[in-house]
């Protein structure tokens, strides 16, 4: 009877931008069974100085180096008990969700807004509209590492907020979700 293989554990590291921090590990067969498989973990676990303890951050093994999978960004998003706790009544949602380009891959983006009373149907057109806008000029100038690292320091966001408590007064704006395409 042939003996089975054993199992060799592959260490999961992230991509550069996160400083090559270990995920995790990982048991295979071969090098080649693991490319692909998706990494989630929390930004707090890569990032102690980050208030956005709520955003968890998804990577996908590309190619292993010895006993050593390398990863790539594919995607975040908020955890449901952070979205739950900031939309209450007497506001308005409004939810953003479209396809950006960037200098190096495109990405879908979905933001959430929350405004600080009810508003009507052609603000709320408004300010996503105005939001779309602000998003494709500020994306097209940054590669995806410039991004995830503007959105981990609130830059973005920062940016327009400003521009649209123009229109309407907002309490909450989150970027949600984002896919690398």
């Amino acid at each position: 009877m042939a003996k089975p293989k054993t199992k060799t554990w592959f260490e999961i590291k992230a991509p550069k931008l996160f400083k090559s921090i270990s995920l995790g590990e990982t048991p295979a067969l071969e090098a080649k069974d693991i490319i692909g498989r998706v990494v989630d973990t929390s930004l707090i676990e890569l990032d102690n100085k980050t208030k956005k303890y709520y955003v968890k951050l998804f990577f996908k093994i590309n190619n292993v180096d010895s006993n050593k999978a390398n990863t790539v960004f594919i995607g975040h998003e908020c955890m449901r008990d952070f979205l739950s706790r900031v939309i209450r009544t007497g506001g308005t949602r409004i939810d953003v969700n479209d396809i950006f380009e960037l200098k190096d891959s495109k990405l879908r983006v979905k933001i959430v807004i929350m405004t600080r009373g009810r508003v009507s149907i052609s603000v709320n057109k408004k300010i996503r509209k105005k939001t779309k806008e602000l998003l494709e000029s500020e994306l097209k100038t940054l590669t995806l590492d410039e991004f995830i690292k503007s959105f981990i320091e609130n830059k973005i966001q920062s940016k327009i907020i400003e521009e649209i408590k123009k229109i309407y007064p907002i309490k909450v704006l989150e970027i949600n979700k984002t896919n690398v395409l």
